[in-house]
């Protein structure tokens, strides 16, 4: 055997490699491409404004409305109680970033300052603890029990006493909801998952 026959065995295989090796690589950039376009069309992000959802989420420094902690939702996903979510509320003319305390269903009461959904005391985990219980005024809030509709929600800033919400909005309907926040770009651009 020569030298040239050698050459002519191993020419297809590193042309056998090429071709995997191009497939790889286009499978790879066509799945990169369809997460990127399935992204841009289920995802959208919003800056957080003011201090409502303080302490979990900063609004940044008053009067700039670009320094806050940015969410990121799903704008496909079905809220939950619990679920942080952005609402644009048509009749206020603004878009708002609260929690979700409550769903479609739900029996809602506010007790000495207290929430109750469904007769259980929320747990109040990312609350500060001065936000466990809501003023009117000086006196702890009192509201008779209620039922949220089907199809809306009962939003709350996680800074009860600060935030503009369904206390003073009413019930928000779902079809004003963006998304539910599953992502956070923090103000020093660390990412972090939605815990709560």
């Amino acid at each position: 055997m020569n030298e040239f026959e050698e050459l002519e065995i191993s020419e297809p295989k590193k042309n056998k490699r090429k071709l995997t090796a191009t497939i790889v690589i286009s499978v790879f950039l066509v799945a990169l491409l369809a997460v990127v376009i399935a992204l841009a069309v289920v995802t959208e992000s919003f800056i957080v404004d003011g201090t409502s959802m303080l302490p979990y989420l900063s609004g940044g420094k008053d009067n700039d409305y670009t320094d806050g902690d940015k969410v990121i939702v799903d704008k496909v996903k079905k809220v939950k109680r619990g679920n942080i979510v952005v609402a644009t509320i048509a009749s206020e003319n603004k878009t708002l970033i609260k929690r979700a305390v409550a769903v479609g269903g739900d029996k809602v009461k506010i007790v000495d300052g207290v929430l109750y959904v469904n007769g259980v005391k929320e747990s109040g985990e990312y609350l500060s603890k001065e936000n466990k219980i809501m003023y009117s005024g000086f006196s702890p809030l009192q509201v008779d029990e209620f039922t949220v509709k089907n199809g809306y929600v009962y939003l709350l800033g996680d800074n009860r006493n600060v935030s503009h919400d369904s206390r003073s909005i009413g019930q928000i309907s779902l079809d004003e909801i963006n998304g539910v926040a599953f992502m956070i770009v923090r103000e020093n651009k660390t990412l972090e998952i939605v815990k709560y």
